[in-house]
């Protein structure tokens, strides 16, 4: 009685770590994604923040400079309407009914000079031509082209190339943020679990003597949460006690100091039914209840090597509910609808990953 109630003492420590430890990691990659996801929005505005001040500097350097020249031109037009329809004397333009300072440029082979400006008083300036600057002796062929239509929208420009742009950083922070909504979506809410490959076959190695007599192996599952997800690294098998329908763990503190030396977490059961197919049985499904209730991703493998089968199961939240209420011991039945158990949505199999065996029966 003594020793049971180490092993329950012991088992309590055991949950009461692990929730610990699922805290703390799931605090931490709380943390971790929210600011991550504080950088990446940081970011963003300060991409548009300098997206919007290029425009503002291109809308109030270019555009008003543009629209002040119109007056200028529109105001000009007139005066040199009115001197095309001068009066001609001698076939030559009359010059005195010119405005001030303009100079009739569509007379054949004409170079102005000083002398064909009329200025007031009839005083004719000497001006040194040479002195005018060089950028406005350069005459523009097309003098409106860079007057745009009043009808016509302002058309900032904008060097497309400037364009905020996501960094590879950025882009893998929020890869991981989408995939890992992806994922929850996908499995209802529980985390991944990574699972070796070939663990059946590694098993059914260590359980073969057994399974020649007809008698039933279990395991234990073990791993670690690495990025909020849970990977199987090893394989337990403890000393046991086995039927052609059931096995019983003996020396469960052996069990518990195997965890507790290569600091691991319980993740799961694993067992044979050496002549029947793939499934769980009441008896099953009592046991992994125990399983899941301290982690919900917790999974049982039943192994079946008469049929070639592999199952991987979890109870369902309704056959959680029935097998937490459930006063009966043994083989007893339950209603097969809703089912109390399904094939498990969160497993992963890694065939990059081999997993460790601990047999302690030896």
């Amino acid at each position: 009685k003594q020793r049971e109630e180490e092993i329950q003492q012991r088992r309590e420590e055991e949950l009461q770590r692990e929730q610990q430890i699922r805290e703390e990691q799931r605090l931490t990659e709380l943390r971790i994604v929210e600011e991550e996801r504080r950088k990446l929005e940081q970011k963003r505005k300060n991409d548009i923040s300098t997206s919007a001040l290029i425009t503002s500097q291109c809308d109030s350097t270019t555009l008003p400079i543009v629209t002040s020249s119109l007056p200028n031109v529109t105001s000009s037009l007139p005066n040199v309407t009115s001197s095309d329809t001068s009066v001609q004397k001698d076939g030559h333009h009359d010059n005195s009914q010119l405005p001030f300072g303009y100079v009739p440029l569509n007379q054949p082979h004409f170079v102005p000079s000083s002398d064909h400006v009329i200025h007031p008083g009839g005083v004719s300036p000497v001006v040194d031509r040479s002195s005018k600057p060089a950028h406005l002796m350069q005459q523009d062929p097309h003098p409106l082209a860079h007057v745009r239509s009043l009808d016509t929208p302002p058309q900032p420009i904008v060097d497309r190339t400037t364009k905020p742009q996501l960094h590879d950083d950025d882009v893998r922070i929020a890869d991981v943020y989408l995939k890992g909504i992806a994922t929850l979506q996908a499995t209802g809410g529980l985390r991944m679990l990574q699972v070796p490959h070939n663990i059946d076959h590694d098993f059914l190695q260590h359980a073969s003597s057994n399974t020649r007599r007809n008698v039933e192996t279990c395991g234990t599952l073990a791993g670690k949460l690495s990025r909020n997800v849970l990977k199987i690294t090893h394989l337990i098998i403890p000393r046991q006690e086995g039927t052609s329908d059931s096995c019983v763990t003996l020396k469960e503190e052996e069990l518990l100091e195997a965890l507790e030396k290569h600091d691991l977490i319980s993740v799961g059961w694993i067992h044979t039914h050496p002549s029947q197919t793939s499934f769980l049985s009441s008896i099953d499904m009592h046991m992994q209840f125990s399983y899941q209730v301290m982690l919900e991703e917790a999974i049982a493998i039943v192994v079946a090597p008469k049929f070639s089968q592999v199952g991987y199961y979890s109870l369902t939240n309704h056959g959680l509910d029935t097998i937490g209420n459930c006063q009966l011991s043994g083989f007893h039945p339950h209603a097969k609808y809703p089912p109390l158990y399904e094939d498990c949505k969160h497993v992963q199999l890694d065939p990059t990953t081999s997993v460790a065996v601990l047999d302690l029966r030896r």
